[in-house]
């Protein structure tokens, strides 16, 4: 998480409840995006343009992004991607996990 706060240090940001959490939403351009995430994160395909600002939740109290909101086409095939990620239950103590058997 603290690349992601090092990465939104100093952006501007408007509070929001998101998925039921006190949240910072923040309009993050390519550059924006590749700084918070890191240069190496997947989070397009290759070869894919972010088309207009990214907008991303982040939690005001552990910094966990919550909701992450993108658009981006093909550079060189036509279409569009569209992704919305939600972060929800976080910590939840209906989660559990299983060992494999």
């Amino acid at each position: 998480m603290a690349r992601i706060r090092d990465g939104l240090r100093d952006m501007k940001s408007a509070q929001e409840r998101v998925n039921g959490v006190d949240a910072l939403r923040y309009s993050l351009n390519a550059e924006q995006l590749r700084r918070v995430f890191g240069a190496d994160a997947q989070l397009l395909p290759e070869n894919a343009v972010l088309r207009g600002d990214s907008t991303l939740w982040v939690a005001r109290a552990s910094g966990v992004p919550v909701r992450l909101m993108l658009e981006a086409t093909g550079a060189r095939e036509p279409g569009v991607l569209k992704l919305e990620l939600n972060m929800t239950e976080l910590n939840s103590s209906a989660i559990r996990i299983e060992p494999p058997v």
